[in-house]
């Protein structure tokens, strides 16, 4: 029999069941049985949602029917969601693997077992629901008196304090202003961020959060004009207008608020407005415009073993390494789109009908065998960093101490990699990539195919394709 266990812990809190403990208590409760386990365990993830890295990979690994039973400490280390345990339970049902919940004493291979699981997910997603009410009900109450709720300081104000709680105070005026001024100008994000940069320290790296400034309402005097036009676009908002700004609340959770507040607002209620029109106005020509789609992107490999990233120039599209933008590769050619596609369209037709002369799978070194060196060498450097550390004094021991703290972190991020890479490998083995299938898929070819049915194709044929662009060779490797 093979067994999952899962098993996560949310954050460090005192007398929570430790991870260790929690895969102790599973395996103990098959104690007279002999099972083989396979652990996924999530450190530091909450339970609010699925997106978790080993458990991505455990219901993966569901799918592909790697296991007979699923095992965990309680319920909630799977989800506090009735509807992600509903869809997983689901999934289990289709997948013939019972689950087994030991705190709790649920099984699943019983119809009273399934039922008490349904009822305690109902309960515990209850409970989560009345707690986050009840944070949400307090902070919504904060933000009507003005006070600010938490985070940072949007850009051009600063967070003051005053009897225990913290408001916003602008602190550059002529930013924001320049910031909508400039962009009435120019009509363009990239020309305003440019100039920002320029001339204020405070301006954010990101281009994206120009926008976000440009669209909030926290730089607005409050004013009937802009509470209509709020209210169109689906905010609530609360309070009557005064000429001060808004603050905004549960706009990352899509139940967008805005609250009359009493900070200072700079940006005239018609500027304002213009400027949402015309961010509309940019945003609606851009989907109107056809995006053409690229179907060698994420496969065509640079020899350094980075994937080609599309660029435009003088309205081409170019293959460009994308190490060579991270100024990681000596490749700087650019590419021609046309050019390569058509390149690979000639090879898979031409070879249609002697597949089975071109056909075959290299043996080449396995990925998760690299990344796991890595960890290895990560490791050893580590070790040998420690026994350095015992013979130098607490001050000039502080480089090696961070230096361990960095290959440390680097590791838990190589040890998520390792084991998608394993899993990824794993499910082509274990899969449909069979020689009949990637020759079926090379005779549907043809050139006449839209974008993305190549893009489905090519995917079903090659497991990569390594183009040199100084030799204009072509390499493949076959799934």
């Amino acid at each position: 029999m093979k067994t999952a266990i899962y098993v996560r812990k949310s954050v460090e809190v005192k007398d929570s069941i430790s991870i260790e403990t929690q895969i102790q208590m599973c395996q103990n409760y098959f104690a007279d049985t002999q099972t083989e386990f396979e652990i996924f365990s999530d450190d530091g993830y909450s339970g609010a949602n699925i997106d978790r890295p080993a458990f991505k990979r455990l219901l993966k690994k569901i799918e592909l029917k790697c296991f007979d039973t699923l095992v965990c400490y309680k319920l909630d280390r799977i989800s506090r969601k009735v509807l992600d345990i509903a869809d997983i339970f689901d999934l289990l049902e289709k997948s013939n693997v019972k689950f087994i919940c030991v705190k709790d004493n649920y099984d699943t291979s019983t119809p009273m077992g399934r039922a008490m699981l349904y009822f305690a997910s109902v309960f515990a997603q209850l409970e989560r629901e009345q707690t986050a009410e009840r944070v949400t009900d307090s902070m919504l109450n904060l933000a009507k008196r003005g006070c600010w709720t938490g985070g940072p300081a949007p850009t051009g104000y600063g967070i003051v304090k005053s009897e225990g709680k913290s408001y916003i105070e602008l602190e550059n005026e002529n930013f924001i202003k320049d910031c909508f001024n400039l962009y009435m100008q120019y009509s363009s994000l990239y020309s305003v961020h440019k100039i920002l940069q320029e001339k204020y320290k405070i301006t954010p790296k990101e281009r994206s959060n120009i926008r976000r400034i440009l669209r909030s309402p926290v730089y607005v005097q409050s004013s009937d004009m802009v509470n209509g036009f709020l209210k169109k676009h689906n905010w609530g908002v609360v309070g009557e207008p005064n000429s001060k700004g808004y603050l905004t609340y549960g706009v990352t959770k899509g139940d967008n608020m805005a609250i009359v507040s009493r900070h200072k607002a700079v940006i005239e209620p018609i500027l304002w407005l213009n400027v949402q029109k015309k961010l509309d106005e940019r945003r609606e020509s851009y989907f109107k415009k056809s995006s053409k789609v690229y179907w060698l992107s994420g496969i065509l490999k640079c020899p350094c073993g980075a994937p080609y990233a599309i660029v435009n120039s003088c309205r081409n599209a170019y293959y460009v390494c994308s190490n060579r933008l991270k100024k990681k590769c000596d490749n700087n050619r650019y590419v021609n789109a046309e050019y390569i596609e058509k390149e690979v369209e000639n090879y898979i037709i031409s070879n249609s009908q002697n597949f089975d002369i071109v056909y075959q799978k290299e043996d080449t070194p396995s990925a998760a065998d690299e990344i796991k060196k890595q960890i290895e060498d990560n490791n050893r450097m580590v070790n040998n960093l420690v026994e350095k550390i015992a013979l130098l004094s607490n001050e000039a021991s502080k480089a090696l101490i961070t230096k361990i703290e960095d290959l440390t972190q680097e590791n838990k991020g190589l040890t998520n990699k390792l084991e998608d890479t394993k899993l990824a490998e794993f499910e082509i083995n274990n899969s449909k990539f069979s020689k009949e299938f990637v020759h079926s898929n090379v005779m549907k070819f043809n050139k006449d195919m839209l974008p993305e049915e190549k893009k489905i194709i090519v995917r079903n044929i090659f497991k990569s394709l390594e183009y040199d662009p100084k030799e204009d060779t072509l390499k493949v490797e076959f799934l």
